[in-house]
């Protein structure tokens, strides 16, 4: 149980199946005939000791107050996260069947050189039942890694778990395992946070 039930269902609110998030981003989850939507993101500054009034302001917010939480929660693991000054964060809601590919999280998607983030995280927002949607893997390989990775681990969907890993390793989501029809009404919802030092800021697509 990483978030308060308060935050937890603010959170859910905002990315649930049934979210207005999804149509006013025009996402498609590839279930309907169209293609995925490409990858969009957000990114909110993280407070500091000189922030202006508006930054302060954006701080006080539910969102802000989850990504708060979240950072705190993995700074057990990686302090780091705690010297950042930028928290991405983006979401998904997937069908069963749908994976994603490996792949390394990365400023401007690699363009210009791969500059990755502290620490990656994905919050699971799925309902109780763990069998819709597969497993997040992680592997051992880096982004500056000369060899394939040698080991990996799997993390399942389960509501309101927090994971969290070194944001230059690789990682993608399992297909889920069986047919789509006996999970026909279900979702695989996440809300992913990483956490910059610096990162660059597109204002428009590309």
């Amino acid at each position: 149980n990483a978030l308060p039930s308060d935050l937890l269902q603010k959170l859910g609110e905002a990315f649930g199946p049934n979210s207005s998030f999804w149509t006013s981003h025009n996402y498609s989850d590839g279930s309907s005939g169209k293609p995925p939507s490409p990858y969009f993101s957000y990114v909110v500054p993280l407070q500091n000791e000189h922030e202006n009034d508006d930054t302060a302001k954006a701080n006080q917010s539910v969102l802000m107050q989850i990504i708060r939480k979240i950072q705190q929660q993995i700074s057990i693991n990686f302090p780091d996260v705690l010297n950042c000054t930028a928290a991405e964060w983006w979401s998904h809601c997937r069908p069963h069947c749908s994976g994603h590919q490996l792949h390394f999280d990365s400023d401007d998607e690699g363009r210009g050189g791969v500059r990755n983030p502290v620490a990656s995280t994905v919050t699971y927002l799925s309902c109780d039942d763990t069998s819709v949607g597969g497993e997040t893997l992680v592997t051992s390989q880096s982004s500056v890694s000369k060899k394939l990775a040698t080991k990996g681990w799997l993390c399942s969907n389960k509501r309101n778990r927090v994971l969290a890993f070194k944001g230059n390793l690789l990682h993608g989501v399992i297909p889920g395992a069986g047919a789509q029809s006996s999970h026909k009404e279900g979702k695989r919802v996440t809300f992913m946070v990483a956490f910059w030092k610096r990162i660059h800021v597109q204002d428009k697509e590309g």
